[in-house]
């Protein structure tokens, strides 16, 4: 069965983060919010409506991925939503800032991640 997570790019979407610790102590229990930008077969590019700082990074888009095998990204208009790790996607050029280049971003990225929830603001059940 074909994964089709492109008919979620353009959907608003609400992610909260659990782990790690120290960012979810200075950041506090707060969603935020963003927009499907992109689609893979099994990542959501998310474009964030207000950058977040962490560790010195200051991150406009994050890569989502299910956080467990059962899980499917395609759940994430359900009212629980996924679980999901989020990797930054870090460019250095805005201009250079096309869905290809922050998938790749996000690949080589070896820095933090965050663990968390993904799920659609207005969602179907």
């Amino acid at each position: 069965m074909k994964n089709c997570l492109t008919k979620f790019i353009g959907l608003e979407v609400m992610f909260g983060v659990s782990d790690p610790w120290d960012f979810y102590t200075s950041h506090g229990d707060q969603e935020y919010s963003a927009t499907v930008k992109a689609a893979s077969s099994e990542l959501l590019l998310l474009e964030l409506a207000l950058p977040i700082q962490y560790k010195g990074v200051v991150c406009k888009h994050l890569v989502a991925t299910a956080r467990h095998a059962d899980k499917s990204l395609a759940d994430i208009t359900s009212t629980h939503g996924v679980p999901v790790n989020l990797i930054p996607a870090i460019i250095r050029e805005e201009a250079d800032a096309n869905a290809d280049n922050l998938f790749n971003a996000a690949k080589a990225w070896r820095g933090w991640d965050l663990i968390g929830g993904l799920k659609a603001k207005k969602c179907s059940n």
